[in-house]
């Protein structure tokens, strides 16, 4: 009886043991932002996560790190890099430092609206040269879309170049941002996202930029009463995975990542946009603030003359005239020189 009982021990030993093994090999697809839960990056995340449970029959899932868990902008990118964390999510200009070559996504007023936007990034050449950028800097890109414009927004209405000038704005930690501004008259005030608010509060910053979702889901209605459609940069977006990890992926569950991931950053886009009327409404209407849906007449051909040289001279000093040229290239646009 004795030995009976051994042998059921050891059997059951045995059987928890290959469980805590088959559990160890779960791949398991984290997800680092700056972005609320509300956003739709994580919505869309999360239906991701029930799609690649199911078709991997749970050998593959996924976690959710929204609100800067993890660190800010910077510290997730590196995190994907080393491979502590799996995937980040920002928009480009937060990863310049790292991946050099998306300077030239911080030329403003380059895109006429979000679909002249769309089509240069879904150019086939202009896709390998951003995948081989993003590579060799360890990063597998998964996605890239143009989801609408940075917004800007202050204690009074903004419609004309004068009404900018001297004011100070929260810009990202981003020196071609920086420089454009400065050609317009801003004083810049580069902080991280996560100190937007209380700068805001405080009077450190005037006014801010961003795109309308983030400004929305960080309620900067409570702290700003304007905001203009000044167009002066494409908010444009990655989903970047750690190379080695997506690498070694077997066959089968990087078929599940891909198709599921797919489906993930196209729905994302598409809710982005379907979403920003939404949300500038309900700031009109519920929180009474002031929208501004254009400028005055030739105020962007006025603003971009003269933030465009600034910046792109930048641009072109640090990567060089052949990145740079391939962009107006794939965006079918004359060069500016």
């Amino acid at each position: 009886m004795k030995k009976m009982r051994f042998v059921s021990v050891v059997a059951l030993s045995a059987l928890l043991c290959a469980g805590a093994a088959h559990a160890a090999a779960k791949v398991t697809i984290s997800l680092a932002s700056g972005m609320a839960e509300t956003h739709a990056i994580n919505v869309c995340f999360k239906e991701f996560i029930k799609q690649v449970e199911e078709k991997s029959n749970g050998e593959m899932t996924g976690v959710i790190y929204p609100n800067n868990m993890l660190g800010g902008d910077l510290v997730g990118m590196q995190g994907v890099q080393d491979g502590s964390i799996v995937m980040y999510w920002s928009t480009t200009a937060n990863q310049v430092s790292l991946v050099p070559e998306l300077a030239i996504f911080d030329i403003p007023f380059f895109f006429k609206d979000r679909e002249h936007a769309q089509v240069t990034l879904k150019n086939p050449e202009f896709v390998k040269k951003m995948d081989e950028a993003f590579s060799r800097a360890n990063f597998k890109l998964i996605g890239l879309d143009c989801t609408g414009f940075r917004w800007l927004s202050a204690n009074k209405p903004i419609k004309r170049l004068e009404d900018i000038q001297g004011l100070k704005v929260r810009t990202m930690e981003n020196p071609y941002h920086v420089a454009f501004w400065k050609a317009l008259g801003v004083i810049p005030t580069p902080l991280a996202n996560s100190e937007r608010y209380a700068a805001l509060q405080q009077g450190t910053v005037d006014g801010q930029e961003n795109a309308v979702e983030n400004t929305f889901n960080t309620k900067t209605y409570e702290v700003q009463k304007c905001f203009s459609n000044t167009q002066h940069i494409a908010y444009i977006s990655s989903w970047v995975m750690n190379k080695d990890f997506y690498d070694g992926l077997s066959p089968e569950h990087k078929a599940i990542f891909d198709e599921a991931m797919a489906a993930c950053v196209e729905k994302a886009a598409k809710m982005t946009v379907e979403r920003e009327n939404d949300l500038l409404n309900e700031m009109e209407t519920k929180f009474n603030r002031t929208i501004i849906r254009q400028l005055d007449e030739g105020e962007y051909e006025r603003w971009g003359k003269i933030a465009t040289p600034a910046s792109e001279a930048l641009v072109r000093k640090n990567l060089g005239d052949d990145v740079v040229d391939a962009y107006y290239k794939a965006a079918g646009k004359e060069l500016n020189k």
